[in-house]
Parts: structure tokens; sequence; C-alpha cells
């Protein structure tokens, strides 16, 4: 019976999901053509667009960041629960324009915290290391005054 209703609460939790960011619905389906040639490394937002998102969701988003790890083919990133809302909506957004992206989000036990890594194929590395440039920096300071 418990393993019922957990069962029952996490596709609960999923059609939410799928109500909320109406764009997530095709998310679990493979590729219908997993041949396809990659997309180029390149957001398919125009300028305006994309330092709005900057100035927006990213600065709001990442200006919550607890750390950031460096990995062999991007970046984990630590926050705390409160930010899984925003987190769910900046990747909704991004798969639109960065469909090179590889999100995962491991969400710890016990209202630990939430580890979302931005990763991806050669190259993608430094495209997630420019854009967290000031996050890093921002982190390295508080470390710092903190001594």
């Amino acid at each position: 019976m418990k393993t019922t209703m957990m069962a029952i609460g996490f596709v609960g939790a999923l059609a939410a999901a799928f109500t909320i960011f109406p764009e997530t619905r095709n998310c679990f389906m493979p590729a219908a053509n997993a041949e396809a040639k990659a997309s180029p490394l390149a957001c398919s937002l125009d300028s305006a667009a994309l330092q709005e998102r900057r100035a927006g969701i990213m600065k709001d988003l990442f200006g919550k960041a607890l750390e950031v790890k460096e990995l062999d083919n991007g970046y984990t990133v630590r926050f705390t629960g409160a930010e899984l809302p925003t987190l769910f909506e900046f990747i909704s957004s991004e798969r639109g324009c960065c469909s090179f992206f590889e999100f995962t989000l491991k969400i710890e036990a016990e209202n630990g915290p939430v580890w979302f890594t931005l990763a991806g194929r050669e190259g993608v590395k430094e495209i997630v290391a420019a854009e967290l440039a000031p996050v890093a920096k921002r982190l390295e300071q508080e470390a710092k005054s903190a001594r």
C-alpha cells in the first residue's frame, strides 16, 4: 500500500510538472532520429533575448548558487531545494534555445541540497565556464571574506 501511494505521488508530481511546463511533456521520449546531426554549439536566441535571459532568470538563479564544482564535461552547482521551481523553468527554457546542453538534477534526501549539472559534448564545458565565471568569482570572494 505504501509503495502504491509513493508511486501515485510520483506520477502525480510528474503530471503536475507537465501541466506547469507543457514543453517538458516529451522530455522522456527518445529522439525520433538518434542519428541526427548534432546541433551547433550556439544559443538560438538573438542577442537582446540572450541578454534579457542573463539579466533575468540566470542572474536570479545563479545568484543563489552555494557551490560550483568542475566536472570533466561541465559543471555542477549546489542550491537549496527552494530553487527547484526556478531550476525547472531554467531547464525548460534552455532546452528550447541550447539543445546541446545535458541537464541533470540530483535532489538529496532529507531536504538536502539540490545539485544541478550542466554538461555536454566537447566544447560545452567552455560555454558553461564562461556563463558561471561571475558565480565562481562571487563564491570565491564570499569564502575569502568568511575567513
